[in-house]
This record gives structure tokens, sequence and C-alpha cells, in this order.
């Protein structure tokens, strides 16, 4: 092309500054602008010597090598030596929840792991300062704490068939026997004779040593037995002594001279346990009435349970009854069969600790 064009020739063009100590451009002044059309360019090739242009017609190969030519040209000069790169940028790129979770599951774990160290803490530290109660600083007490607070062993409980020394008035055992407590022969009251007849010989004869002769068992066919407390010796025993250390309050001087110094003892054995029980009688010419009346004494007496071979138990109220259609008063314990009974048939006097013990006595005394 000719001058006339004011354009550069393609191949030629000035490397690009990155603007770097440029002067920014002014404002450049108004040329004047040649407008070129299809007659200036024929003009003009002709004032140069070039032949006149030819119409474009596609298909042929002269004009798809003159195009081909064109386009590689126009390549050459389009398309860099080297291309752009894309400039780098800092700006955080924004990604969605689901993505975020995928591609950072540590941050998810480590959430759960910060929430259960709150929920422990509030758990051992804060929750204990509103619910458990203050120590007590133990380091003060230093006296011995009352006798009421320390704790008391429980008693022991013995043994159905164990037995036990119920308590006395200051009797124990190895007491000897006092002189005149004997008899040359014993004489009992039963018309009906025992099944047997037991004869316990002691070597001391305290309360203990009466009891701890004798056992407590049961047995499901009731044996009646006479016991005859002996000395070494094989002298009786007198009542009197005998008496007077089952129920030392009731049975004093003063009441035993009015029974004969000989009497009855007895134990019956059935299903519930061993029971003991005495026999006296009223010496002859003596007043019955007013022995009777002082059997409210016994009633009072602390020392029932002495002729029981094992605790009865707790005691209950006197009350009235039977035995052997006679009245009688009784007073019940808290073990089972453990009933003791006071019945007078005439002048005899049946002290009992079993119902069907005291029947079968009053039976065999003839009543």
């Amino acid at each position: 092309m000719n001058e006339g064009n004011n354009m550069p020739p393609l191949g030629n063009f000035p490397a690009i500054g990155d603007g770097e100590g440029e002067i920014p451009l002014a404002k450049q002044p108004n040329e004047k602008v040649d407008v070129r059309t299809m007659a200036s360019d024929i003009a003009s090739i002709q004032e140069t010597g070039g032949a006149t242009p030819r119409p474009y017609t596609p298909g042929t190969k002269e004009n798809l090598g003159t195009l081909e030519d064109k386009t590689a040209e126009q390549h050459a000069f389009v398309q860099p030596t080297n291309p752009p790169v894309p400039p780098e940028t800092n700006a955080p790129q924004t990604l969605s929840p689901d993505t975020a979770k995928k591609k950072n599951p540590f941050g998810l774990i480590l959430g759960i792991i910060v929430l259960i160290g709150i929920a422990a803490g509030i758990y051992f530290f804060v929750v204990p300062m509103f619910t458990t109660p203050p120590e007590e600083d133990l380091s003060i007490v230093t006296e011995t704490p009352p006798e009421s607070q320390i704790p008391q062993e429980e008693p022991t409980v013995p043994p159905e068939n164990e037995v036990i020394v119920p308590e006395t008035q200051g009797d124990i055992s190895g007491t000897p026997l006092p002189s005149g407590q004997t008899l040359e022969v014993h004489a009992s009251f039963l018309k009906d004779p025992a099944d047997l007849v037991f004869d316990a010989k002691l070597s001391s004869f305290g309360l203990a040593d009466m009891i701890g002769a004798l056992e407590f068992t049961s047995t499901s066919i009731p044996v009646f037995k006479e016991v005859v407390f002996k000395t070494m010796e094989n002298k009786p025993v007198s009542f009197e002594y005998v008496a007077s250390r089952f129920f030392p309050s009731f049975f004093v001087t003063e009441t035993m001279e009015k029974f004969q110094s000989d009497g009855t003892v007895f134990s019956y054995t059935n299903t519930t346990g061993t029971w003991l029980g005495i026999i006296a009688k009223l010496k002859d010419g003596t007043p019955i009435a007013p022995v009777q009346d002082s059997m409210a004494t016994l009633q009072k007496s602390p020392d029932l349970k002495n002729i029981f071979i094992v605790d009865p138990g707790a005691q209950g109220a006197w009350k009235d009854g039977k035995i052997a259609e006679k009245p009688s008063s009784l007073v019940s314990f808290s073990k089972n069969g453990a009933t003791l009974s006071y019945t007078w048939f005439d002048r005899f006097l049946l002290i009992g600790t079993n119902i069907e013990g005291s029947n079968e006595a009053a039976k065999r005394l003839g009543y």
C-alpha cells in the first residue's frame, strides 16, 4: 500500500511498553482523516503501475491460495509469539456449604471435640458447685463422740434349741446348796405317772445349773417327764429351794411356809419345744383364800422368764382363761408356744409355761 494509507507495515509494530516511566497520553490533536473508497484505491493502484483489481470469486484454487496466504499473514500478525498468561488473583473463592464440608472434614471433627469438651467441663466443674454439699472439716473434731452416737452391735439371736440362762436376782451358777434343803424321799403328786422320770444330779444349785441340766427340744409325739433335782449323793432337793430359784419375788419364806416342802417339777415336749412347770400343795389347815388373793404378786413378778428353758420373748398382757376347765390366769410371750398360766385345783397350785403342757399336767394330777 502507499503512504496515503497512514498505516505502518504489518511486521514492524513497536514493542508495547509496561507503562512504567511513561508520560500519560495527551489528547490527540484533531487531524484530517482520509476516507478510503473503492474508487480511490483503484486510482492509487493505477498511478503506481499496478493492475486493475479483480472481483473475488469464491471456490477457485487461485482465490483459495490467495485467501490462505492472507489468512496466514493475518494469523502471523494477530497471534503473539508467547501466549498471554492470565493474571493471578488473590480473591477468595466462594464454595457451597456441602462442598466445604466435603473438602474440610477436620473442621467438623474439631467442632465436635470442642462441644464435648465444653459439656464435660460443665458436668464436672459447674454442676457440682450447685449439687454437692460442702465437705465437713473433720480436723476440728477432737472430742470423743457421745455414747449414743457410737454404733452398737446387734444382739445375737441364739439358735432355736440353744439353752439360755434367764435373768435372776443375783442367782448364778456354782451356788452351793444350803443345809437343810434336801429330802430323804421324793413323793410325786401325779396320780397318772409321767412317761419318764428324769433325775438331774447337780454339783451346784444356781438357777443356771438347774436350767442347764435340761434340754430344749421338740417332737411330733408329746412326751411328759417328771424332773427331780438331786445332789451328787442322790438326795432330792427340797421343793422350797427349787421354787425360790424360779420365782424368788413370790415364793419368799413367808409364802413357802404355807406350802409343803416337797412338790413336783415336770417338763412337756411337743412340736413347739420343751416347757417346764411346777405343782405345789398347801399344807393341811392353811386357809386357801389369803393365798389365792396374793397371786396378784405373781403377776407383777419380774421373774416370770426364769422358768423358761429358752427366752420366751416379749411379754403380753395377763388375761383370764381355762386349764382343764378350771379358771386360770394366762400371759403369752412372743415365742410360739410360750404361755405362762397358774391354776388352782383345790389345794394344788399348778404353774405351767405351755397350754398343752398345763392341760396334760392337770390330767395326770387327776383333774
